[in-house]
């Protein structure tokens, strides 16, 4: 795959990662522990969608999904 693609399919998938991570502490966490602090919000959503990004990446590494530079 070029680089074009890789960097499409990483953004892509950190946008889904965030959308999941805020979603899920929105319906779940927030629910439980009457969080209503956008800055805590966010902050978990990005810490989620990094942590699974840094995830992706490592299986795309293994498995060698992504172009070789």
């Amino acid at each position: 795959m070029s680089l074009l693609i890789d960097t499409i399919i990483l953004i892509i998938s950190e946008i889904v990662f965030f959308i999941g991570g805020y979603v899920f502490f929105v319906r779940q966490l927030s629910e439980n522990y009457g969080v209503r602090n956008q800055i805590v919000i966010l902050s978990f959503a990005v810490t989620f969608a990094l942590s699974c990004m840094m995830f992706e990446l490592i299986i795309f590494e293994i498995l060698a999904v992504l172009e070789l530079t």
